[in-house]
C-alpha cells in the first residue's frame, strides 16, 4: 500500500552557482510539515531569510499491508554526495523506502551506473513527525 509523506528542506543560493540544501523532516501530514516552517523560521539562521526557502516535497513508500498501519513507522531515504570540484559537492536523492533492504537494493543499482560510481551514499532512517534535523538552527551565510 502506498503511503504519503511530507519532506521539510530549507534551501538557499550561496552564490550565483551554488545553492545549499539541508532536509529538516519527514511529516505524515502537509499540516505539520507548515506548523514546522512557522517554528523553524524564527530560529538562528532561518530567520535571516524569508519563509519562501522552506519547501515541501509530497513522497510516496510502498508498504507491506502489515506494516503500513503502525502507530511508529520508519522510513529510509536514500542519497548521495559527489565531488565535483574542489569544493564543490552535488547531492542526489534517490527516493524513500520502507525499509533498509529496499533503500540498499536501490543503492546497488544506483552505484552501477556510471554517474554515481565515484559518489558516496547514505541512507538515513526517519521516524515521520519525530526526527528533525537542525534544531539549533544554522551559522547561514556569514558564519
Amino acid at each position: 500500500m502506498l503511503k504519503y509523506f511530507y519532506k521539510l528542506y530549507f534551501q538557499y543560493r550561496i552564490d550565483d552557482s551554488l545553492t545549499s540544501t539541508f532536509g529538516i523532516g519527514y511529516f505524515t501530514t502537509l499540516k505539520k510539515a507548515k506548523e514546522m516552517i512557522d517554528v523553524y523560521s524564527v530560529k538562528t539562521g532561518f530567520k535571516d531569510f524569508d519563509k519562501s526557502h522552506f519547501h515541501i516535497d509530497k513522497r510516496g513508500v510502498w508498504f507491506d499491508d502489515d506494516n503500513v498501519n503502525k502507530e511508529e513507522i520508519d522510513i529510509y531515504e536514500l542519497s548521495c554526495e559527489k565531488q565535483i570540484d574542489d569544493d564543490v559537492y552535488e547531492w542526489a536523492d534517490f527516493g524513500v523506502f520502507s525499509s533498509y533492504d529496499k533503500a540498499e537494493h536501490e543503492k546497488k543499482s544506483q552505484e552501477k551506473k556510471r554517474a554515481y560510481r565515484t559518489a558516496e551514499f547514505f541512507i538515513d532512517k526517519w521516524q515521520p513527525d519525530k526526527d528533525l534535523e537542525w534544531s539549533e538552527g544554522f551559522n547561514g551565510i556569514d558564519g
